[in-house]
């Protein structure tokens, strides 16, 4: 959803669901023609109440650790998949490889499925997604060029699935910080503080793994030397 949703609503808007009318109405008070205060509702007949249905929440929960949570998980897992790698270079670039695939088949086809909602619909809920900055089609790059990194035959035929992989979660990284820093204004403000969370762990490890990083930057400076 985008940041429409995100700002407070009227009464009115409110009452869109039933239950709402419900209760406005029965809260409701006006002042008859004597000048005394009366209930528009005197009475209310429950014809059924159900149980053990979850109460309705005032503020929605904050699900931010524990999307944090998992996003760190995940990039702890990639951190020992780079570091299987140093040890065993078949296995963990295999391993590397299929993972940054599968990321980004999950993220680029969110990010697709937003775009064309953001910009092709009418659903004005998911206009002014400032998720669009990180999570985009873009990502579904990293589909074909992980599945190159995975099955290079050596370091010279993998260089360039690396680089452009690591370039790509690498400007993730930077949408994320973007989309933080546009919502210091209250013009662009947007609750999705537990999707940059969830990616920013991730995207910085895939795009700023010190050891590869370092062996990358060497071999392109030493192939333009």
């Amino acid at each position: 959803m985008g940041q429409n949703i995100d700002i407070p609503i009227s009464v009115w808007e409110e009452m869109f669901l039933p239950s709402e009318v419900a209760r406005n109405i029965v809260d409701f008070s006006y002042i008859d023609t004597d000048g005394v205060p009366r209930q528009l509702v005197s009475d209310v007949d429950i014809v059924h109440r159900s149980s053990g249905r979850p109460t309705v929440l005032e503020f929605p929960r904050k699900q931010w650790p524990r999307e944090f949570a998992f996003g760190l998980f995940l990039s702890l897992f990639l951190g020992f998949l780079f570091y299987v790698q140093t040890k065993s270079p078949p296995i963990g670039q295999v391993s590397l490889g299929i993972c940054h695939s599968v990321l980004g088949f999950i993220f680029g086809s969110a990010g697709l499925i937003l775009m064309f909602m953001s910009f092709f619909t009418e659903h004005d809920y998911t206009f002014n997604n400032s998720n669009l900055f990180f999570c985009n089609p873009l990502l579904l790059a990293a589909v074909p060029l992980g599945l190159r990194y995975a099955f290079a035959d050596n370091y010279n035929k993998r260089l360039f699935a690396e680089t452009s992989l690591r370039l790509i979660w690498l400007l993730t990284v930077l949408g994320i910080f973007l989309s933080m820093l546009v919502k210091l204004s209250p013009r662009f403000w947007q609750d999705n503080l537990s999707d940059q969370l969830l990616m920013l762990p991730i995207a910085l490890i895939l795009s700023l793994e010190p050891a590869g990083l370092r062996r990358l930057i060497n071999r392109i400076f030493w192939r333009w030397a």
